[in-house]
Formats: C-alpha cells, sequence, structure tokens
C-alpha cells in the first residue's frame, strides 16, 4: 500500500469557506482534507479567525489545485457554461 503525501493549497479562518473549497475541489476530481487548529473548530463554531482551517490535496493535484483555486479567487469559474446558456 502506497501512502499520499498531502500539501496545503490554502489555509482559511472559516469552516464554511473552507467546505466550499473542499466542494469545488473535489468536484473537480481532486481529493481533500481539512486539518483544523484551535478550539472553535472542535465546538463547531464559526466565529472570528481564531483558528485556520488547513486544506491538504495529494501533492500529485497540487498543481491542478492551485490552478482551480486561482479561478475560483479571479471569478472565471463563474464564466463556466454560460456560453451554452446563450445558445
Amino acid at each position: 500500500m502506497t501512502s499520499r503525501s498531502w500539501k496545503v493549497v490554502r489555509v482559511e479562518s472559516y469552516n464554511l469557506q473552507a467546505e466550499i473549497l473542499r466542494g469545488l475541489l473535489e468536484s473537480q476530481g481532486i481529493d481533500v482534507v481539512l486539518s483544523s487548529e484551535g478550539y472553535q473548530a472542535a465546538l463547531g463554531l464559526d466565529g472570528p479567525p481564531f483558528h485556520r482551517i488547513h486544506i491538504l490535496v495529494p501533492e500529485t493535484d497540487l498543481q491542478a489545485a492551485t490552478r482551480v483555486l486561482a479561478d475560483y479567487d479571479s471569478g472565471r469559474l463563474a464564466d463556466v457554461g454560460r456560453d451554452d446558456e446563450a445558445g
């Protein structure tokens, strides 16, 4: 059995944003693990940024994940499929 090497692709302060990004990456076929630090994550709270949530992906998918997140940040993903709607 081969173990995977995981790399941090992003660090977020809010659980909701981390979950959104997890869903985005998983929709692109990229495995994701969220690693939380701090007491808020253990209690399931999403308040001021007292903790950090590390978004990890397999090292082999790091470049693809970085590209997906860059497209998300720039708003380019919002345009996907719009050409089909105009037709």
